[in-house]
């Protein structure tokens, strides 16, 4: 088995949208097991000695693929029972100087959101930097499941955070169009309200799913059920 990183990672128990503003409410740690590939993630899941995780006999995963997106990591918390995947173009690769500011910052990751949140470093606007993490924010795709199974009551626990609710073919989506401004709160009035990316959270066969797709793979909403497709995996020993 592949070397499991462990991490803490500061998390935002929600957040609020309203005129571009994306603030943290609330943060708190949730241990993170970081694999390098489903073959780590297969004998991960096949090994993990946590009740919820021994239950499962398969699990789920993306299918299609946005076109030249390489799988990065695969994350799983035990805790709140979320498996998510991260895809990158690698268009974005981050500075010495961008790297150190990481290092010194709070990582926030929220359970209802992909957004980045608010912090110092953002109230003040350079355009070099909004354009850095614009394309940043652009630059992956997310695809989160909860193996809970209980995904129409943790729905409804977050759905005033999930967007404009849209029915495509039969099923229902929560969709929120990520704006420049919205990365960037700090942007001048007026500027940045070009849609970089898509939040889309749904349910299906009583899970929740959350995905995280830049604009350019899905240039109107009827698009974006193509990326949003998965498979079942079987866990072998």
């Amino acid at each position: 088995m592949k070397s499991i990183n462990k991490v803490l990672a500061g998390a935002a128990a929600a957040v609020v949208l309203f005129t571009g503003c994306v603030p943290l409410l609330e943060e708190q740690t949730t241990p993170t097991d970081t694999l390098e590939n489903y073959e780590a993630l297969n004998a991960y899941l096949d090994s993990s000695e946590d009740q919820r995780i021994a239950a499962l006999d398969r699990y789920l995963a993306p299918v299609n693929i946005p076109e030249g997106m390489s799988l990065t990591k695969i994350e799983v918390q035990p805790e709140r029972q979320f498996i998510t995947y991260y895809y990158n173009l690698g268009e974005y690769v981050a500075t010495a100087e961008e790297i150190a500011e990481e290092m010194v910052e709070d990582i926030d990751l929220s359970m209802f959101s992909f957004f980045p949140t608010s912090n110092s470093s953002r109230d003040r606007y350079s355009p070099e930097k909004a354009e850095r993490t614009i394309l940043k924010e652009s630059d992956d795709y997310q695809f989160r499941w909860s193996y809970e199974g209980s995904g129409q009551e943790l729905l409804e626990k977050g759905l005033e955070y999930y967007g404009t609710e849209t029915e495509i073919d039969g099923q229902t989506y929560y969709i929120t169009e990520v704006t420049e401004r919205m990365v960037v709160p700090s942007m001048p009035e007026g500027e940045g309200l070009d849609v970089i990316f898509y939040q889309v959270v749904w349910t299906q066969d009583d899970y929740l799913f959350f995905v995280k797709l830049p604009k350019k793979f899905a240039e109107t909403v009827e698009e974006i059920p193509f990326y949003l497709q998965m498979q079942w995996k079987d866990i072998a020993p």
